[in-house]
């Protein structure tokens, strides 16, 4: 059953769906309950040179790519895929785009505003991010499970899409070389709005 319905289910004439998994989740065996990685906290300084948390980003749902502005090998198709995410939720206040620059001594403020420039279109939900370059690398290898590092000068860091929850749990990745992966992604993002407004309507 392709795209969001893929996730719909029919149960006695009503809809449930299927929840996405939660990574960095595990069972104690000897007792059988569950305990759940939540990121790390970062320090982040946005392209208008505002300084914020990630954990201030409450009650959103985030969608983070990793990129910096001189990337020339997979940044360019990351950036396509986040730019239609953020066409397909546009005016969604649940939504938060996060490009997370892995080059801060590069990527200041003034540089990720002109770089975000041609994507204005989409910018009210879509925040471009650097920080101190230890942070950062921080986040990305133990908040977000991905890989970072720099090898005489050059920096290499994972393509990946992260799909996080409104507590910044790990929910999917994404693979943006791949069309489908990318079709996949936004039906998961919508299956974590459904998850969300239940839960925030049970409150």
């Amino acid at each position: 059953m392709p795209g969001f319905f893929y996730y719909l289910l029919q149960l006695k004439g009503k809809n449930r769906y299927k929840p996405l998994p939660i990574y960095g989740k595990h069972t104690i065996s000897s007792s059988k309950q569950f305990f759940e990685q939540q990121l790390v906290d970062v320090s982040l300084v946005a392209s208008t040179e505002k300084s914020f948390h990630l954990f201030d980003l409450k009650n959103k749902i985030i969608v983070v790519q990793l990129f910096f502005v001189n990337c020339h090998t997979v940044c360019e198709k990351t950036t396509q895929a986040m730019s239609s995410i953020a066409k397909n939720f546009q005016g969604n206040r649940m939504i938060q785009l996060l490009s997370v620059s892995v080059d801060p001594v590069h990527d200041t403020p003034l540089v990720l505003r002109r770089y975000a420039a041609s994507y204005s279109n989409y910018s009210n939900g879509w925040m471009w991010v650097t920080g101190q370059k230890k942070d950062v690398f921080n986040f990305v290898k133990k908040g977000l499970l991905l890989d970072v590092h720099e090898n005489s000068g050059t920096i290499i860091h994972s393509s990946l899409l992260v799909l996080l929850d409104s507590k910044f749990r790990i929910r999917s990745y994404c693979d943006p070389m791949l069309r489908t992966a990318v079709e996949k992604f936004n039906d998961e993002i919508k299956v974590l709005i459904v998850e969300e407004l239940r839960e925030r309507t049970k409150l």
